[in-house]
């Protein structure tokens, strides 16, 4: 019996050693689906859709699920920071107003989200960086 633990122990010693040890490049990480705003979802001017961006570490591949009312809302994607600041359509990367978005982040980058209606007066609006 001592032989068999002594196997045993060697054999979560070698497993335990693999984990710690690998190469970078066996690391998988799986892509993560963030519902923006959480329970609050993209429906409520007065939340601080930054300080919940703000939360989470965003990878290439990651996805955004925008839950909304789409008789109020809608989700604009920013061509770029200034656009973003003056909550301005042109230019923009995406426009979607289904009311159930899922908004892939394909590259490390930038990205700029707002809400057209209401971007201005309630700066209902975040951005999320992309390692």
């Amino acid at each position: 019996m001592a032989g068999y633990n002594n196997i045993t122990a060697a054999f979560a010693v070698m497993v335990i050693a693999f984990l710690v040890f690998r190469p970078a490049s066996m690391v998988v990480l799986a892509d993560y689906i963030f519902a923006v705003g959480e329970d609050t979802g993209w429906n409520d001017q007065r939340y601080d859709y930054q300080a919940w961006a703000d939360n989470y570490f965003y990878n290439p591949g990651d996805t955004l699920f925008f839950l909304y009312d789409p008789g109020l809302y809608d989700v604009v994607v920013a061509g770029s920071a200034e656009l973003f600041d003056a909550c301005s359509i042109d230019h923009n990367l995406g426009f979607y107003h289904t009311g159930r978005d899922e908004l892939v982040l394909p590259t490390p980058g930038t990205y700029y989200f707002f809400d057209r209606a209401t971007c201005k007066d309630f700066h209902m609006k975040f951005y999320v960086n992309v390692n």
